[in-house]
Formats: structure tokens, C-alpha cells, sequence
């Protein structure tokens, strides 16, 4: 889903896709677009925690498909103020990789689990949304048949998920730009 708005060449650092551009005086609504992850099965942190087996998920082409189109027109209309895909990592990693690419704090909620939190099913995107577009970007889900979640705000300087995590958004930024070149053993990577 990366690039849907523009080339990142034209894009200054903190218009690229996957980070969170905003005017300063609105708190956008993090909304979860497409149906439901389920389990762990073939994720990247099951292999990471010893249990990579599990049923893979469905794979729904078709809604994927339309949760793609969807997603592309409320780009191509300005509907959203960000936009990523959830993929490997599951949603866990896609707000984090949000949060630090913007630098604007995430408070989600409506995630049971570390299950929800990391699972990999296809098909699901997480978008920022203006609160005063927040219905529009509703409807236009509902009538494309793509389920949406409303999973939190996109403010402050944590990243947090109800019950499940809370660390200074600084923590995140550090991971998601030192890892390349911690694991190089020089260089600097760019937000």
C-alpha cells in the first residue's frame, strides 16, 4: 500500500507514505480497514517466540482486492492524512512504524490480545483520518463491503495499546532507525 499518494521522491520526510500528516490543531482517528486477523500462524512473532505453526490465515482475494480500492480512492481524494499497510509485524509493527516515520504518539485500544496485535492476516490497512472526514471514510467503507475498526487517536509523545503497552514514543523512533545500522555496525538510517 506504500506510495499510493505520490513518489517518495516528491515527498518531503514527513508526507511519506506510512507516516502521519496532519494539521496540528486536529487528532486524527486511527481507523483498522479490513476483516479480522486470526491467530498467529506463519507471523513473524510466532517464528520469533518459538510457535510458527498455526493455521495461516484466509486468504480472500476479492477483499483484499476491495479493501485495496478503497484505500486508493480515499488517497487519491485526500480522505486520509496517513496511510500503511499491515503486513509483516501485524498491526503492532504497522503503528509503530507509523508513529516513528511521523513522530506523533499512538493511543490505540480494541486489541484483545498479542494475537491482535500481531497477527498477519491479508488485506488490512490502517488509516489517519480528520475527525470531520471520519464519516465520510465510514461510508465509503461500508459501501465498498470493507469492515472498519475505529482503533485510536494519533497524538502525544506515547505509544500505547490499552492494557497491552505503553512506552515513550522516543523508544519507538530509536528502534524503528537504529536496527539497519546497529546491525551494519555504522551509518544512520532516515526517518
Amino acid at each position: 500500500m506504500r506510495g499510493l499518494s505520490s513518489p517518495l521522491g516528491t515527498l518531503a520526510p514527513h508526507q511519506r507514505p506510512g507516516s502521519l500528516v496532519c494539521p496540528r490543531s486536529t487528532v486524527p482517528v486511527l481507523v483498522l480497514l479490513g476483516a479480522a486477523a486470526e491467530g498467529l500462524g506463519g507471523s513473524r512473532w510466532g517464528h520469533a517466540h518459538g510457535a510458527p505453526g498455526g493455521r495461516l490465515p484466509d486468504l480472500d482475494l476479492a477483499s483484499v482486492v476491495d479493501t485495496a480500492d478503497l484505500v486508493r480512492g480515499l488517497v487519491a481524494d485526500g480522505l486520509v492524512d496517513g496511510a500503511h499497510d499491515v503486513s509483516t509485524g501485524g498491526l503492532g509493527v504497522c503503528l509503530a512504524e507509523m508513529a516513528a516515520r511521523s513522530g506523533v504518539g499512538v493511543t490505540a485500544a480494541r486489541v484483545a490480545d498479542h494475537a491482535d496485535l500481531f497477527g498477519e492476516g491479508p488485506g488490512r490497512v490502517v488509516v489517519a483520518v480528520d475527525p470531520e472526514r471520519l464519516t465520510e471514510v465510514l461510508e465509503r467503507a461500508e459501501a465498498a463491503g470493507v469492515p472498519t475498526s475505529r482503533i485510536g487517536l494519533a497524538a502525544g509523545d506515547r505509544f500505547a495499546v490499552k492494557g497491552l503497552l505503553d512506552v515513550d514514543l522516543d523508544e519507538v523512533t530509536a528502534a524503528f532507525t537504529g536496527r539497519l545500522p546497529e546491525a551494519l555496525g555504522a551509518g544512520t538510517a532516515s526517518r
